[in-house]
């Protein structure tokens, strides 16, 4: 297991590992959900291992849908009742790292390194994008290792970022997208961690741990 988190409410529990699957179980009883046989659903996961998963908290989609990342290079959003594929959206690293903004209307996950380029991006979408035949994301760069972890503000103006070389980031919202990245030092000129970050968080608007 790589991965396990609570969903609305702390009824249910979605787990993701290295068989691929993603597995949701009911916090009460400790059994698992079994989704419709009949239908492409979240158990048959992803095509390489399932790294991470997320729940929309709030939203529109509060309650009702989640999302998982793996090492297939895509992001999958998934209909919590029936289990079905929503959307597989495509261009994912393979690190798994994966962000919700608080009001449920932004996805960002790591981004993989094209060739010719001397980073690796993070991918934005709007929710609102997801179910379009070719959702369009936008793109942050800065980091020159693969992004590892991701995490919104509370008040959704920031996304703060870490990466495999130990460098982290915090991003801020303008009127008219994303501005410059800040680094995140714990000395002048250094970096946070001399190798992975492997987890990143906001302690409060003026405040980040790693």
């Amino acid at each position: 297991v790589l991965a396990a988190v609570f969903g609305p409410q702390g009824r249910v529990i979605a787990t993701a590992g290295k068989d691929r699957g993603i597995r949701l179980y009911d916090v009460k009883t400790s059994h698992e959900i079994v989704p419709d046989k009949s239908r492409a659903t979240y158990d048959e996961g992803h095509l390489y291992l399932a790294s991470s998963a997320r729940f929309f908290r709030n939203g529109p989609y509060a309650g009702r849908r989640f999302v998982t990342s793996g090492m297939d290079g895509t992001v999958r959003v998934w209909q919590l009742d029936s289990g079905a594929e929503i959307a597989p959206l495509r261009g994912a690293g393979s690190s798994g790292a994966l962000a919700i903004s608080h009001d449920g209307r932004e996805l960002a996950a790591c981004g993989r390194n094209v060739k010719g380029r001397q980073d690796y991006p993070i991918l934005i979408w709007p929710i609102a994008e997801v179910e379009k035949p070719k959702p369009v994301a936008t793109e942050l760069h800065g980091h020159i290792a693969e992004v590892t972890a991701l995490e919104y503000s509370a008040d959704g103006r920031h996304l703060v970022s870490g990466d495999a070389a130990g460098y982290c980031y915090v991003w801020k919202r303008t009127a008219t997208g994303w501005g410059n990245p800040q680094a995140v030092n714990h000395k002048p000129g250094g970096r946070p961690h001399s190798k992975r970050v492997t987890a990143i968080a906001f302690l409060d608007a003026d405040r980040v741990v790693t």
